[in-house]
């Protein structure tokens, strides 16, 4: 198992190289951040159902 998990690489594995690729592409001035509005519509049927309850009360006043 250890010569397996030596093999590994964990830094690209669980992404850490993205974030610092991020970083550097943020201060590099390559990567902005997106501004505007995203236009058009999801086409599709939403499939399932919800499973649960939901648990409360409703409180009010009349006046």
């Amino acid at each position: 198992m250890s010569e397996v998990a030596r093999k590994l690489d964990w830094n690209r594995m669980l992404g850490f190289e993205q974030i610092t690729e991020t970083r550097d592409a943020v201060r590099d001035g390559v990567a902005a951040p997106k501004v505007g509005v995203k236009t058009g519509t999801k086409v599709g049927s939403k499939v399932g159902t919800k499973i649960g309850t939901k648990i409360g009360a409703k409180v009010g006043l009349k006046a």
